[in-house]
């Protein structure tokens, strides 16, 4: 019994240990995080903030607004995509795409022409992202692959676009995540837990399949996520042209995935607030272990900022007085 009970304790001090953060005071409302070679890259509006991995502490901040080269623009409510490489931070911002030192120096910027291109990933010698295209009547939303100037060279994956038009309604709660990592392209838009990975030239080299319960959707959930779209920016006043919302029957199995140090990470929607259970596979699919960490959701269906790095999870949150801390679990 007592072995039992201190048992019990050593777990809710774990969690509770594994819960404590850091404040960053420089932050008021961060929209993504980034880490890379023992640094971390917080983007806040066109600001970019670096952080020490080792001990959090803050070391400089670069990046304002505006059109001019080095200036950035955002598309509310899609944030600043930062690519970092061995040398250099590839910023996709409105229109263009901006690369800086990983100090923040400016060095060079490409205009963006080449229509509707969103959440660029840097893969070899080109890009990995969002597109739109269209067969007939009806739009569909793309993963593709892009040459350094952004012209298509592959699509890899195609869904019903969300919303069609005007008065057609709007499909809700459907998958949008993929990952980019080691010339590798993870695209878990399959149902259920099934992840195609891609290479650099679009050719499949192999997939990640598991079985896992789904989630049902409930009239709770519906109600909350309505209530939240309408607050977005940039979506809040199409919210009436956008009805009527359609509903599938369950969450995406995956609710985000992160690819780091040759290990993919894939995170399971699930019941229990402020946690999330999740698996580990390595990079060819194959199963290692299952887990359950503190993880916190900003809305129903994305989690406040957070990355994997060195089998640690790191994740921003806003405490009770407002400041934003970053917290830190090992998985």
């Amino acid at each position: 019994m007592k072995k039992g009970l201190l048992i019990l304790v050593f777990i809710f001090m774990s969690i509770t240990l594994s819960l404590s953060g850091t404040v960053l005071d420089e932050l008021t409302n961060p929209s993504g995080m980034y880490i890379n070679d023992g640094l971390i890259y917080i983007t806040q509006g066109t600001t970019v903030f670096i952080y020490s991995l080792e001990n959090f502490k803050f070391l400089k901040k670069f990046g304002k607004k505006g059109e001019g080269p080095g200036e950035l623009l955002l598309v509310p409510p899609v944030p600043l995509m930062l690519n970092i490489s061995k040398k250099n931070i590839l910023i996709t911002s409105r229109g263009k795409m901006s690369l800086f030192t990983k100090d923040g120096k400016f060095i060079s910027e490409t205009k963006v022409t080449s229509g509707f291109i969103l959440f660029l990933r840097q893969i070899s010698n080109g890009f990995a992202g969002f597109g739109i295209t269209r067969k007939g009547k009806t739009t569909y939303r793309t993963i593709n692959l892009y040459d350094k100037k952004l012209k298509k060279q592959k699509e890899l994956a195609k869904l019903v676009h969300d919303f069609q038009a005007p008065g057609q309604g709007f499909n809700a709660l459907v998958q949008e995540k993929f990952a980019v990592a080691n010339d590798r392209v993870y695209v878990p838009w399959k149902d259920g837990l099934h992840i195609e990975i891609f290479d650099i030239n679009g050719k499949k080299t192999g997939e990640i399949k598991d079985k896992i319960q789904d989630v049902k959707i409930t009239d709770i959930d519906k109600k909350q996520y309505l209530d939240e779209i309408k607050k977005i920016p940039g979506i809040k006043q199409f919210f009436d042209r956008m009805k009527p919302f359609r509903f599938p029957d369950a969450f995406p199995v995956v609710r985000d995935i992160k690819v780091s140090d040759g290990k993919v990470y894939v995170f399971t929607f699930g019941r229990e607030k402020d946690i999330c259970n999740g698996r580990v596979y390595t990079t060819d699919g194959k199963f290692i272990k299952s887990f359950k960490v503190p993880l916190v959701g900003k809305d129903i269906i994305d989690l406040y900022p957070f990355e994997v790095s060195n089998g640690k999870i790191y994740q921003l949150l806003e405490n009770e007085d407002e400041d934003w801390e970053l917290k830190s679990t090992a998985i």
